[in-house]
């Protein structure tokens, strides 16, 4: 539920800054107030506390904000906190990432390899995925994941494809375990 207002918001927030031509200064100036606000634990727990008024809470991002964030996204936090949806921030950031990369096509992918892949390898990754989904650019997420033994996984909007040791191990393991054995006749 949560996740779907955060998507909702984003979406909003993400029309707003296309329609302003603003869409990266928009995602730099959210991430920054994320990072600010989670970098300040006790000022993050005011904000999240429903038992403090929304007005006190526009004050803060007056007192924080104003003047120093575009105006679209300065008003879109005086939303959020008359909503009391403060709270949904570090996810509508998120989902603000996903959406406006989508827009624009661009790619993200998660590459999972037992070892650190080399630039050939990656850029081999990048133009293989670009032209099946077509994308104007690709962007890879590289992390090593010792369990994989050998090959790699790679994973694209929540969807995987396995190709590491590990997984076809566990593919055989599972024939074998399936295979009906019986008398050689």
């Amino acid at each position: 539920m949560m996740q779907l207002a955060a998507k909702r918001y984003a979406e909003a927030l993400l029309d707003i800054a296309f329609e302003n031509n603003s869409i990266e200064e928009c995602r730099q100036e959210l991430a920054s107030i994320v990072s600010c606000l989670s970098e300040y634990s006790n000022l993050m727990w005011l904000l999240r506390n429903p038992s403090v008024s929304a007005q006190v809470k526009k004050d803060i991002f007056k007192e924080l904000f104003k003047g120093q964030i575009r105006q679209e996204l300065f008003n879109f936090l005086m939303v959020l906190a008359d909503k009391e949806r403060i709270p949904l921030l570090p996810a509508i950031l998120e989902e603000f990432n996903t959406l406006a990369d989508k827009r624009r096509n661009i790619l993200n992918i998660a590459v999972y390899s037992a070892f650190p892949l080399g630039k050939p390898e990656i850029e081999k990754i990048k133009e293989k995925y670009k032209s099946i989904y077509k994308a104007s650019y690709v962007k890879i997420r590289e992390e090593t994941d010792k369990d994989l033994i050998g090959g790699i996984k790679i994973e694209i909007d929540g969807k995987i494809a396995d190709g590491s040791v590990k997984s076809r191990l566990k593919d055989l393991e599972e024939f074998i375990m399936n295979a009906e054995i019986g008398p050689e006749t």
